[in-house]
């Protein structure tokens, strides 16, 4: 994967919707190849939710994107692998997310001059968490 721009991005992927679509896009657009850091179950649920669709499934959904060149699983820096070991590994050049909110993992990754970060701006109105909302709103009634 050398010799071109790879640009790197986390995300859930849960229920998989137009927001998640049009982040995969934008990070495209910023290099040559997009590497996507998928969180597992188990550290998602540490600092969100438990997902409603299971880690693997998520992963094949994500893979079937044309936009998207590799899937590969990403702890944060919970466990093994570390996002800065993805990003090492892959030698990324650019890592991407929404503008919603900033980790601090992105914010160490720049200061140790990783890689550049990006922000890149929410497809709006829709989150899973919106949708899940929604789903338990129309259940109750």
């Amino acid at each position: 994967m050398t010799d071109k721009k790879i640009v790197y991005a986390t995300m859930v992927g849960d229920l998989f919707h137009r927001g998640h679509l049009e982040f995969i896009k934008k990070a495209k657009k910023l290099g040559d190849l997009l590497v996507i850091g998928l969180h597992p179950d188990d550290v998602v649920k540490r600092y969100k939710r438990e997902p409603v669709i299971p880690f693997e499934d998520r992963k094949k959904i994500i893979e079937s994107i044309r936009e998207v060149d590799k899937v590969v699983e990403d702890c944060m820096d919970f466990r093994n692998p570390t996002m800065f070991d993805n990003l090492k590994k892959y030698k990324a050049s650019i890592a991407v997310h929404g503008d919603d909110w900033l980790p601090p993992l992105y914010e160490k990754a720049e200061k140790q001059k990783l890689c550049k970060v990006v922000r890149v701006e929410c497809y709006p109105y829709i989150t899973t968490t919106r949708l899940l909302q929604e789903i338990r709103k129309t259940k109750k009634t």
